[in-house]
This record gives structure tokens, C-alpha cells and sequence, in this order.
């Protein structure tokens, strides 16, 4: 997948970000005009000399970031001199995940977005979970005027034509 086409047709920022596997060594990815598709990320990730490493997520749509050393840190990814870490959904820090009855920490660079709501989740409350995702969507709450239910929930793609698409399973919501 070539990286001009992620974001919704945006790309991905030319620039910097820094890498930290599980035992606290750092590495720094410059993705430059010689890095075009997110194949070749992962190549260069893998060329960092990290114990850890990088394939595509398990559901397909993001850089998965695995330890190999199962030290005591998490993997962490930090902005360097832009916003390529955040156009490749990987800022932040690694999680636990079971590999191979192995407790593995993982940075899953996703890009779905999940909100989880329980019973004291407030239409207020889903409005705040997905405005501040920073996912190019937008969430409000209109009053339509009339007596008996009168608030409705409505999203706004921040992003006009097929690149704006948006796919939303709402089947374990109730909706």
C-alpha cells in the first residue's frame, strides 16, 4: 500500500519518529521520499536493529510492532520532527498480548477505532469517546424539536468522497 493513499488520501508526513523496544534501546525512523509504501516501513523498521518486529496488524489495516526480547519496558513511539508517527497510527505505548502462551508486549498501529459503552454510558458520554479520538470524525447531539425523544446522535466525516468513507458496526450497541 503505497503511503499517498493512507489517511484518506492525506498520506503520510515525511519526517522522524523514535522507537523504544522493551529493553530501552532507541532507534529513530526517517521516512523520506525513498520510503514509499508501508512495505518498505516495515523493512526499515526491521533494519533499526530493535528487538522487536514489525508486520502488518493481525486485522490488516495498521503496522503491528512486536517484542522480541520480552524485556521489562513497553515499545514506545514518540513524534520526532513531524507527524509521521501519528499519520501511521503508532504513537503511544505497547500493550500485552498473549503470543504463543508468551506475554508479549504489541503496538498495534490500527486504524479502527473501537468505543466501548456500558450501561451508564450517556449520549454525552459517546459524543465526548468519539470527538476525542482525533479519527476524522465528528460527533454532536441535535434536539429535533418534537416531544417524545427529541435528541438525535450524528456523525460528521471531516473528510469529503471516497476517501471519507466511513464504516461503523454498531451490532453489539443495541442500536
Amino acid at each position: 500500500t503505497k503511503l499517498a493513499s493512507l489517511n484518506g488520501g492525506a498520506g503520510v508526513s515525511q519526517g522522524t519518529l523514535r522507537i523504544t523496544d522493551t529493553t530501552g534501546k532507541t532507534a529513530t525512523l526517517s521516512v523520506g521520499s525513498d520510503i514509499q509504501t508501508i512495505g518498505d516501513v516495515i523493512d526499515a523498521i526491521g533494519h533499526l536493529g530493535l528487538s522487536l518486529t514489525a508486520k502488518i496488524n493481525d486485522a490488516g489495516d495498521g503496522i503491528a510492532l512486536v517484542d522480541t526480547a520480552h524485556g521489562s519496558g513497553q515499545i514506545a513511539v514518540a513524534e520526532g520532527n513531524s507527524s509521521t508517527g501519528k499519520d501511521l497510527h503508532l504513537l503511544g505505548t505497547s500493550t500485552t498480548q498473549t503470543i504463543n502462551s508468551v506475554a508479549t508486549q504489541v503496538l498495534n498501529g490500527s486504524t479502527t477505532y473501537t468505543i466501548t459503552l456500558d450501561a451508564t454510558t450517556t449520549l454525552q458520554d459517546l459524543v465526548a469517546k468519539i470527538n476525542d479520538l482525533g479519527g476524522g470524525t465528528r460527533a454532536s447531539i441535535f434536539n429535533d424539536g418534537s416531544s417524545i425523544k427529541p435528541f438525535r446522535f450524528t456523525l460528521f466525516n471531516q473528510r469529503t468522497g471516497k476517501a471519507g468513507e466511513l464504516q461503523i458496526d454498531s451490532s453489539q450497541a443495541g442500536f
